[in-house]
């Protein structure tokens, strides 16, 4: 169910409301999302301001947290001298790995299982030719 800021707001308005909160001291509890609202135009109950907290405002503030996550992370790999495929072919492998760990016995031979195959067995060809490269770069000098 939508909450009353988004029925009252446009998207762009919305999303104009979110960042207030996100940047305002004290903007994403109850009194400082109220008066926020206020300012948009829209009165607030407390159980109103309590549902957008924990609903669509927390929604938005996990996106953000996710997409400064993935900033930090690719801007980690290029301090170290990691390309972003390189980086990108790790965060994948890790994903394999996890959930080749976690198939169930009756799921072999499956869709799943069949897909994490084909996923390993191009994880490993990729592993073997960067061996092959640094096998032939080491004989070049």
């Amino acid at each position: 169910m939508r909450t009353k800021i988004e029925m009252e707001l446009s998207d762009d308005q919305l999303r104009e409301f979110f960042k207030r909160c996100a940047q305002t001291k004290g903007g994403t509890k109850g009194p400082g999302l109220r008066a926020i609202a206020q300012e948009f135009g829209v009165t607030l109950t407390h159980d109103s301001a309590n549902n957008i907290r924990k609903g669509p405002l927390a929604d938005f503030l996990d996106e953000l947290k996710e997409t400064r996550d993935f900033a930090e992370n690719v801007a980690s790999l290029a301090k170290n001298g990691v390309g972003l495929s390189d980086g990108a072919a790790s965060a994948f492998a890790g994903k394999v790995f996890k959930a080749a760990v976690s198939i169930g016995e009756d799921e072999v031979g499956g869709k799943k299982a069949n897909n994490l195959s084909l996923a390993i067995a191009r994880l490993r060809a990729g592993d073997q030719r960067s061996e092959i490269i640094a096998m032939l770069q080491r004989r070049l000098e």
